[in-house]
């Protein structure tokens, strides 16, 4: 089930429609920023099976990818929206991505 979740997520997340409009180096932001969110919502995933997970959010498998669905649509649309700002934006959600999926990891 999960991984049909993270399938739909990932094919959302990269299908947007002003996406082609975007320049090579911030489409590579925006999948960096896709494949970290994937890794978080796998280690998530396992986290919360085994009843260890600290998010206060993520109750469930099915509460934690609704809201990584929500965080990167939110994401997409203010790069979608803010062109000029649009690097910076991506450059922030990927360092916090990154930076989730290290503390996960090392955790």
């Amino acid at each position: 089930m999960i991984k049909k979740l993270i399938i739909v997520i990932l094919l959302i997340l990269i299908t947007g429609c002003s996406f082609n409009e975007w320049n090579t180096k911030d489409k590579a932001k925006y999948l960096a920023y896709t494949g970290l969110t994937i890794t978080d919502t796998i280690q998530s995933h396992k986290i919360i099976k085994e009843g260890n997970e600290l998010n206060p959010l993520f109750k469930n498998s099915e509460s934690m990818i609704a809201i990584k669905f929500l965080s990167g649509s939110i994401i997409y649309i203010l790069a979608d929206k803010f062109p000029e700002q649009r690097s910076t934006i991506l450059d922030i959600a990927c360092i916090i991505a990154g930076g989730t999926v290290v503390w996960n990891f090392a955790h």
